[in-house]
């Protein structure tokens, strides 16, 4: 997608929060500890709250329906966070009856995958149950992962009004750091995650009014294991300890209804609760021991919007909208975060304008490392209530866009969007006079223009077409994870009536890969070290050919097998200095459902 970039170690498995599993948008995500792009599972927020990782391990896409993705933010739909993705559960299709889907499939560096879903849906009632399970040796030594999923959605009609549903999703995963290859080449460790997640949800739908009631709870554990087995410390002994490990547990509810009393004018009005609690355990080699004690965290965010249309969408048709969401945190000072927007359409054209500002509040990482972290890390003492001063982290987003159908076959959408980010959280180490802890110093702009190209010649043939370009600016330090371009393309093509050919290209330029929250030292950016902090700009190309079938006589509704080529001009690429990436590979699979 265009403006999204991601970070990886390796081919199955995502290390930690960091560099080894990352997702940005726009060059927003790039705080570790920190997560101001917000990562959420059937609307509710999900990530790893006592660092605010948005961890991908926790997100499997098998269990998706669909992805969503706020590339800024957007008050009216989510809160606490600048931008946001969105996992929409699986759910049986519409039509009674019963069926499933089975997946599986083998690559090179002996990657395996399968997948099994069961669903169904009699009267009012409806099912949807699977697993997954996804495993890699890893292209390089000591750099293999594992993924496993399992998910549900139950859901039962009450009336042609009101339902009811139950999401639930669990994982259990890890991934292996190979290490640096410009230094020597330690295990750099095992990174291991676990979750629990349900969300039940009573909706209702008239024709004058849609919304529904969320309450959510989350439990996971994620264990850092022998960090220390690095170029830094070979010195290391294997039978001691060296291990961070995280518990927590996520909860709250999500109000949202949506009223249209008239048939142009639409009021919105929300409120979402949302608490995180956590704890957290550090041990070294040498024995030092350190703990963190369950603290909770508490967020309150009511909102509201209204939205009128003036004219008709056959014709010329202006829709203006504006809406606020407010604030109140049990630690922080209250927030306020208004929005306003302008659609402009004529028959096959449309121009959007819109603003909207974000608020990011710190998350209980600050306590950890101003009680815990710091002073366990460096043995200098940090203040330790200095966490409870801090402001939440706010930007201002701007966006404007223009869109127009060519032909009925041929969409093209040109955007332009400015970020001002305000009171960015940095962490600050000991240094002459400086206490170490987090401090809000830092200021960023990010701004630029994305285009994005539809095309369907023909029944059979779609083709796609995007490209980023994206400036950002940053005191005191560069913005890491914002590369100056990036591009994607790829088409689809059915022919001789049973064979489908998908291909996608990727263009990424330069890009600065280095930790986005601790306040680097002059050595750290001077332009040698700024250097050998980026990575190449690479191409890369992958192609999908497949066989479709079905076999009534088997029970198998349609069913597909499959060649998959990955990085097909074997380039030498990385998503993070010393840490190359897979030379050509492939899978071969087969899918079917019944």
């Amino acid at each position: 997608m265009p403006g999204v970039s991601i970070s990886r170690n390796g081919i199955v498995g995502s290390y930690g929060g960091a560099g080894g599993g990352g997702i940005f948008i726009r060059g927003l995500g790039v705080s570790r500890p920190g997560g101001e792009l917000l990562t959420l599972f059937d609307g509710v927020p999900r990530f790893n709250p006592l660092f605010s990782h948005p961890l991908l391990d926790l997100l499997s896409t098998d269990a998706a329906e669909s992805l969503t993705v706020h590339k800024g933010a957007a008050p009216h739909v989510f809160g606490n966070g600048f931008a946001a993705i969105n996992i929409e559960p699986r759910s049986a299709p519409a039509a009674e009856g019963f069926g499933g889907e089975v997946f599986g499939g083998y690559g090179t560096h002996d990657t395996v995958a399968e997948a099994v879903t069961v669903h169904g849906r009699q009267g009012p009632e409806d099912f949807t149950v699977g697993q997954s399970f996804r495993r890699s040796a890893g292209h390089r030594v000591n750099g293999g992962g594992e993924l496993e999923d399992y998910f549900a959605r139950l859901g039962y009609s009450l009336n042609e009004h009101w339902s009811l549903s139950l999401s639930a999703d669990h994982t259990n995963n890890y991934a292996e750091d190979p290490g640096d290859t410009r230094q020597r080449p330690f295990h750099q460790g095992n990174y291991h995650s676990r979750d629990t997640m349900g969300v039940f949800t009573l909706a209702n739908n008239y024709a004058t009014a849609k919304g529904y009631i969320k309450g959510y709870y989350q439990n996971g554990r994620a264990a850092w294991f022998d960090q220390g087995m690095s170029a830094t410390n070979p010195a290391f002994s294997p039978t001691a300890d060296d291990l961070t490990a995280m518990d927590w547990n996520s909860y709250g509810v999500h109000v949202r209804e949506v009223f249209t009393p008239l048939e142009n004018i639409e009021f919105l009005l929300g409120a979402d609760i949302d608490a995180q609690s956590g704890k957290a355990s550090f041990s070294k080699y040498n024995g030092a021991k350190s703990h963190f004690e369950r603290t909770d965290f508490v967020l309150y965010s009511p909102y509201a919007a209204v939205s009128r249309l003036f004219g008709n969408v056959e014709g010329f048709y202006a829709q203006p909208s504006a809406g606020l969401r407010f604030y109140a945190h049990n630690v922080f000072d209250a927030e306020a975060a208004p929005h306003a927007g302008l659609k402009l359409g004529y028959k096959d054209t449309e121009l959007r304008a819109n603003y909207a500002r974000g608020v990011s509040y710190p998350g209980q990482y600050t306590a950890v490392f101003h009680t815990v972290s710091l002073p366990f890390l460096t043995g200098a003492p940090a203040t330790a209530n200095a966490w409870r001063d801090l402001d939440a982290e706010t930007l201002d987003h701007f966006e404007i866009a223009l869109s127009h159908r060519i032909r009925p076959e041929l969409t093209a959408t040109v955007t332009g969007f400015y970020d001002d980010g305000h009171d960015r959280m940095i962490m600050v180490f000991p240094g002459a006079g400086v206490t170490p802890g987090f401090a809000n110093v830092a200021r960023y702009h990010n701004y630029g223009v994305e285009v994005a190209i539809a095309y369907s010649p023909i029944r059979d043939l779609s083709l796609f077409a995007g490209a980023t370009w994206l400036r950002s600016k940053s005191d005191p330090y560069p913005l890491p994870f914002a590369p100056k371009w990036s591009a994607s393309a790829g088409f689809t093509w059915r022919f001789l009536e049973n064979f489908r050919f998908s291909v996608d290209a990727t263009w990424r330029d330069s890009m600065l890969n280095m930790d986005g929250t601790r306040m680097p030292s002059a050595a750290a950016t001077a332009p040698a070290a700024l250097q050998a902090a980026h990575v190449s700009p690479f191409f890369l190309l992958n192609a999908r050919l497949a066989y479709e079938f079905a076999l009534p006589a088997f029970g198998i509704k349609s069913g597909e097998v499959f060649i998959a080529g990955e990085n097909l001009t074997d380039t030498n690429y990385y998503y993070r200095p010393g840490y190359p990436m897979p030379g050509i590979g492939g899978m071969v699979g087969l899918k079917a459902r019944f």
